[in-house]
C-alpha cells in the first residue's frame, strides 16, 4: 500500500534526514530571535500562521521628558503597556522638529530609566508625531532597529500573556489590565498627552484567534533565502506554473521578501527535533539517530536529553512529494513518480505548503516537485461568510452525502466555480445536481431496458462508422454533437477549466440527449437507434466519470464492458461520425419545437394537449417538411401546415425564428394580451440588437476578439434583425 501517515517510521526517517542535512549545510540553526508567541497554545507560530484582522482601538500620545532640560518628545503608540520595555526613541534624521535633540537622553515615564533618542531613515515622519518608541523585545521592526543600534532588549510581557518582573509593580497582571493601570498612572503624572480613535491590524493565532505577542525566544530556524532563490528560478524558467496565473505574482512577492522560517513548536504532538544535549556540559548533538553518550571525556557517564520541542507540521509536509515515495532511499516509486504533474490545493496555503514543497524539492531533488499548481478558492456560506463554529454556518459533507449522494456533492463543488475564486455554497445546488444524477440514471435504465443485448463500445463504434449515412437525421445529429462535446470537454479538462467542461456535459445530457434525442427515439422506426443510444450513453459515462465517478461506474457495469470504467481509455473524436449539415437542420427543428412549447405554456395550454400549428418556412420549408413527424410527435400537434409564406391568421399566437414564422392556432385568443406579449418581445429584440451593434462597432472588440467570435456575432446580428422584422410584421397584423 502507498497509504502514508505523517508519523509513519518511513516519513519520520525522512524528516530526521532532511533536518540533519540542512543543519550540516548551515541552512538550519538555533538562536534567539523575535518570534510570534501564542499565550493560549503556549507555542511559537510562524509568520505565515499569523492571521491579521482589523481592530478599532486608540492611538495614545505619551510625553517623554529630555534629561536635564525643560523640553520633551511626544511619541504615539497603540500599545502603551510595552513602554516599560522601551530602550530608545527614534526619529528620522531629516525631521527638522527633532534636530536639536539628536543623541539626547530621555526619561522613560514611570520607570525613570534613561533611554537615548536615536535617528534612522526607516522612520516614517508622517506617523503620529514622527517620534517612535522602540521596544526591541516586543515588535519586529523595533527588534531589527535594536540589533542595528545595539539596544538592550527588555521583555516586559511573558509567555503566559502576563507582565514580567521587568514590569515592576505591574508584574503578574494580564496585558489589558496593565494597559489600563499604566494609562491611569501616566495621566496622573501628566505624561499622557491625548488619545485618538485608531483602526489598525492585529495579529492573531490561526488556531485559536488569540492575539499574538512578539517575544524574543531561542528557537530553531530554516535559513530560507538560499532555498527561495532556487524556488524563484523555477518560476522564472517556467518549470513551475500557476493556475490561475495571478497567483504567480503573490508567490513571487513572498519569495522575494521571505524571512527565516521558525520551525520549532512547543506542542505535545509532532516530529521530535533530532537534537540532544549533554546534561553535564550542555554540548548539543544533531543526528538522525540518538547518540549514545557525550564525546567529551569528562561527560562520559552524563545522560543525553532530546530537545523538548517538535517540528512545525509544515516542515514534514514540505517533504511530502518525495518522502511518501521512499526518500531518502532511491526507490522505484521515487524514480517513476517524482516529479509529479499537478498539485491541487487551496490558495490560502500557497505559503504554508506549496512554496515550501518547491523550496525543499528543489534543494533535495534538484527539480520542482510538480509542474503545475492548480489553486481553488474557499468554500463559503451562501452569504459569502467563512464557515466557522462561532457562526454555526458550516455544512457537514457526510450529512450531504447521505441525503443527496456523493456525486451530487462533487458536482455542486465543481460546477459554477472557477480556479482561485471563492464559492458561496447553497444547499439548493445539491438538490439540482441530485436531480441531474437521477436523470442520468433513468436515461440509462431506459436504454438498458430498450436494448435486447449489450455490445462492446469498440464494436458499436465500428458499426456506426460503417453505417453512419444510413442512420436517421436525429441519430446523425446527436453523434455529430457528441463528437463536438468530446472535443470541448477534453479541451476544458486539459486547460483546467473544470467547471466549463462540467456545464457542457450537464447541458448536453439534460437538454440534447434526454429531452431531445431520447424523446425523439421513442417515435423512431430506425432499428439502429438502439445502438446509437448505447454508444452515446457509454461515451457520456466516460466523459462524466472524472466528475461523478460512483454513479457512472455503477451504470457502466450494467452495460457489461470488458474493463472497469476507471481504467478504460478516454474518448476520441470520430471524424466518420460527423454531419454538420444535418446537425444544423435538426437543431433548427428542435428550436422550433422549443418555441412551440413555450407558446403553449404562455397561453395556458398543457404540454400534452394537442394543437394546430402553421409554419411559414421561407427557404427552410423543405427542411421543415422532412421533419414533419418529429414536429407532430414532440410538439404534440393535432395538425401541421408547412408553407413558404402566408397571411397572419386570426386567433393565433405567433413567434419567429429568423425568417420562419410560427403560428399556434388557438380558439378564443385574447388579442390585447397578444399585443402586449409581442410588444415585450419587440423591446427585447431591439435591446439585444443595439448591444450587438455596439459591440461590432467597437474597435477594441474587433481587434482583440478571435475571428470566429466576430463572425458568430455578425451572424447573430443578421438573425436577430430578421426576427425583429418578422415580429414587427406580426405586430402590424395583430393591430389591424
Amino acid at each position: 500500500s502507498r497509504e502514508r501517515f505523517t508519523l509513519d517510521e518511513g516519513l519520520s526517517r525522512a524528516v530526521r534526514h532532511a533536518f540533519v542535512e540542512l543543519y550540516k549545510k548551515d541552512l538550519i540553526y538555533k538562536g534567539d530571535y523575535l518570534v510570534n508567541w501564542c499565550s493560549h497554545c503556549k507555542s511559537v507560530i510562524s509568520d505565515d500562521e499569523v492571521e491579521y484582522r482589523k481592530a478599532k482601538g486608540k492611538l495614545w500620545y505619551i510625553r517623554y521628558f529630555i534629561k536635564a532640560a525643560d523640553k520633551s518628545v511626544v511619541v504615539a503608540t497603540t500599545r502603551p503597556e510595552t513602554m516599560l520595555g522601551d530602550t530608545a526613541v527614534v526619529v528620522h534624521p531629516d525631521d527638522k522638529r527633532y534636530r536639536e535633540v539628536h543623541g539626547k537622553l530621555l526619561i522613560l515615564p514611570i520607570t525613570n530609566r534613561e533611554i537615548p533618542l536615536i535617528t534612522d531613515r526607516k522612520v516614517d515622519p508622517e506617523f503620529g508625531t514622527g517620534a517612535v518608541k522602540v521596544t526591541p523585545a516586543h515588535d519586529p521592526t523595533d527588534y531589527a532597529l535594536g540589533l542595528e543600534h545595539k539596544l538592550e532588549m527588555i521583555q516586559v510581557i511573558g509567555k503566559d500573556g502576563k507582565m514580567t518582573k521587568e514590569a515592576g509593580k505591574y508584574r503578574g497582571m494580564p496585558v489589558l489590565q496593565a494597559r489600563r493601570m499604566i494609562l491611569e498612572h501616566l495621566d496622573q503624572i501628566g505624561n499622557l498627552e491625548k488619545a485618538e480613535p485608531y483602526e489598525y491590524k492585529v495579529g492573531t493565532c490561526y488556531r485559536c484567534q488569540t492575539v499574538i505577542e512578539p517575544l524574543v525566544s531561542k528557537q530553531w530556524f530554516v535559513k530560507t533565502q538560499p532555498l527561495a532563490e532556487l524556488a524563484l528560478k523555477a518560476v522564472n524558467k517556467k518549470e513551475l506554473e500557476f493556475t490561475p496565473e495571478r497567483f504567480e505574482k503573490i508567490y513571487r512577492h513572498w519569495m522575494e521578501n521571505i524571512r527565516d522560517w521558525c520551525i520549532s513548536r512547543q506542542l505535545w504532538w509532532g516530529h521530535p527535533i533530532p537534537a540532544w544535549y549533554c546534561e553535564k556540559c550542555g554540548e548539543m548533538y544533531v543526528a538522525e539517530e540518538a547518540p549514545r553518550k557525550c564525546v567529551k571525556a569528562k561527560c562520559k557517564k552524563a545522560a543525553l536529553v532530546q530537545d523538548k520541542d517538535v517540528l512545525d507540521t509544515w516542515f514534514s509536509s514540505a517533504l511530502w512529494p518525495f518522502s511518501t515515495l521512499g526518500w531518502p532511499l532511491k526507490t522505484d516509486d521515487l524514480a517513476k513518480y517524482y516529479p509529479n504533474a499537478v498539485m491541487e490545493t487551496g490558495y490560502d496555503i500557497i505559503f504554508f505548503w506549496v512554496a515550501r514543497m518547491v523550496m525543499l524539492g528543489m534543494h533535495f531533488m534538484k527539480t520542482v516537485p510538480f509542474k503545475t499548481v492548480y489553486l481553488h478558492g474557499m468554500v463559503r456560506d451562501e452569504q459569502g461568510r467563512k464557515m466557522s463554529k462561532s457562526l454555526d454556518n458550516g455544512i457537514d459533507p457526510i450529512e450531504m452525502i447521505e441525503k443527496y449522494g456523493t456525486d451530487a456533492l462533487r458536482l455542486s463543488l465543481v460546477l459554477g466555480n472557477t480556479a482561485g475564486n471563492d464559492l458561496n455554497y447553497a444547499i439548493s445546488k445539491l438538490e439540482g445536481y441530485r436531480n441531474f444524477v437521477n436523470k442520468l440514471w433513468n436515461a440509462s435504465r431506459y436504454i438498458r431496458l430498450k436494448t435486447s443485448a449489450v455490445e462492446e463500445l469498440s464494436r458499436l463504434e465500428d458499426f456506426l462508422k460503417n453505417n453512419f449515412k444510413k442512420l436517421d437525421p436525429t441519430s446523425r445529429w446527436i453523434l455529430t454533437d457528441l463528437n463536438q462535446l468530446i472535443e470541448e470537454v477534453t479541451s476544458a479538462l486539459q486547460g483546467s477549466r473544470f467547471s466549463e467542461g462540467g456545464l457542457k456535459l450537464y447541458d448536453f445530457v439534460w437538454k440534447e440527449f434526454c429531452d431531445r434525442y431520447i424523446e425523439a427515439n421513442k417515435f423512431s422506426t430506425d432499428k439502429n437507434t438502439n445502438r446509437v443510444l448505447q454508444y452515446v450513453i457509454l461515451i457520456l459515462l466516460k466523459l462524466l466519470h472524472p466528475y461523478i465517478p460512483f454513479v457512472t461506474e455503477e451504470i457502466w457495469s450494467y452495460f457489461k464492458q470488458p474493463k472497469l470504467l476507471i481504467v478504460s481509455s478516454w474518448p476520441r473524436v470520430a471524424k466518420e461520425l460527423k454531419d454538420e449539415a444535418i446537425t444544423m437542420e435538426t437543431k433548427l427543428v428542435f428550436e422550433i419545437i422549443h418555441l412551440v412549447r413555450n407558446l403553449k405554456a404562455e397561453k395556458g395550454v398543457g404540454p400534452t394537449q394537442k394543437v394546430k400549428l402553421v409554419l411559414y418556412g421561407g427557404k427552410t420549408t423543405g427542411v421543415l417538411e422532412k421533419n414533419r413527424e418529429l414536429f407532430l410527435n414532440l410538439a404534440k400537434l393535432s395538425s401541421l401546415k408547412i408553407k413558404e409564406q402566408g397571411p397572419e391568421l386570426e386567433q393565433s399566437a405567433v413567434a419567429s425564428l429568423g425568417e420562419i414564422q410560427i403560428l399556434l392556432l388557438l380558439k378564443g385568443l385574447d388579442r390585447a394580451k397578444e399585443q402586449i406579449r409581442l410588444n415585450q418581445e419587440l423591446e427585447k429584440k431591439k435591446t439585444y440588437l443595439a448591444s450587438l451593434n455596439k459591440k461590432l462597432k467597437s474597435k477594441e472588440f474587433l481587434k482583440k476578439a478571435p475571428k470566429k467570435v466576430v463572425s458568430e456575432h455578425r451572424a447573430r446580428l443578421k438573425n436577430v434583425q430578421k426576427e425583429l422584422n418578422t415580429l414587427e410584421k406580426q405586430w402590424k397584423e395583430i393591430r389591424k
